[in-house]
């Protein structure tokens, strides 16, 4: 009896500490950050970017280009493989980010694939500016299958479970910025990427893209990317040959590393242009991390949100 009342007051006890430690707050290496406050910046492709070979016998429109060779002039892959390159110090200013793609992502492309992208998309970051795309973790995300919009639902899905990572250190790096990739479809088809408005680098530094087509998945990452900088959209600006230029070509052959394809639709020029724009150009020079407050509203002349 009395081993019996001794092993009932040592499970109280147990019980009591059980209870006090579950009671405290538990402290993770993971910092939960605030949702996005301010809007996002919209890639709209308002055609599906897919061969049209069936539109060669057509009425083009005026200023039509035939043929035209994407490939990024500034291209300087390792043994001319861009996957050579993830492990490599491109530069001497690197851009440490999280690639995270989502199990759609994961089915529709490969994470093989994805790194390649980040990797042709830095050529001519580094090439312009030193940038250099640093990818020092692939992680994949669980994208909520019930969300049925990109803008803003499937990015703030994104951005609930992936910017943990921003302003965490991996390997000794700090991370800047987040790519996430989905594969997944909504009912806002022709959204291919979002960005934040007003980007504070390692704060609310995560774009969201979904792969289009070879030749333009490279041009989409850098044109999200350019964002995290501050380069403005460029709207149906007939003058401006940007990255970050909304104006479409009517295009009938795109050539990009050898490979070919049969257009003979509208492409965004911000889907094949490696080069940005005077202004944008001002931007991307003076924003060295990326642009805080009153100096965000100095150069680019938007005013910025208190």
């Amino acid at each position: 009896m009395k081993k019996m009342k001794k092993y009932m007051t040592m499970l109280s006890i147990t019980l009591l500490v059980f209870v006090f430690i579950c009671s405290l707050p538990i402290s993770t290496s993971t910092v939960q950050k605030e949702k996005p406050v301010y809007p996002l910046r919209v890639t709209r492709i308002p055609e599906e970017l897919v061969e049209h070979p069936e539109r060669a016998n057509d009425v083009h429109p005026t200023g039509t280009i035939v043929a035209i060779d994407t490939t990024c002039p500034y291209k300087n892959w390792t043994d001319d493989d861009p996957l050579n390159e993830w492990h490599i110090q491109e530069s001497t200013i690197s851009v440490d980010i999280v690639l995270a793609l989502d199990e759609e992502a994961i089915d529709k492309w490969g994470i093989d694939y994805a790194v390649e992208c980040v990797e042709r998309s830095d050529e001519t970051f580094i090439y312009h500016y030193q940038r250099d795309f640093r990818v020092r973790a692939v992680v994949d995300w669980d994208s909520d299958d019930d969300v049925e919009y990109f803008d803003p639902d499937l990015y703030n899905d994104a951005y609930d479970k992936l910017s943990q990572y921003l302003g965490s250190v991996i390997d000794g790096h700090v991370i800047k910025a987040v790519i996430a990739v989905t594969g997944q479809e909504t009912w806002d088809y022709d959204i291919k990427g979002l960005a934040p408005a007003y980007p504070v680098m390692c704060n609310n530094t995560l774009i969201l893209c979904r792969f289009c087509i070879y030749f333009a998945d490279d041009n989409l990452i850098a044109h999200e990317m350019g964002h995290l900088w501050n380069c403005p959209d460029h709207l149906e600006q007939i003058d401006i040959h940007c990255v970050e230029a909304y104006y479409r070509d009517y295009i009938w052959f795109v050539t990009e590393d050898g490979q070919t394809w049969d257009m003979f639709c509208l492409i965004p020029r911000s889907l094949f242009k490696y080069d940005w724009c005077e202004g944008c150009d001002k931007i991307m020079k003076s924003c060295g991390g990326s642009c805080h407050g009153p100096e965000h509203a100095i150069i680019t002349g938007i005013p910025y949100p208190n």
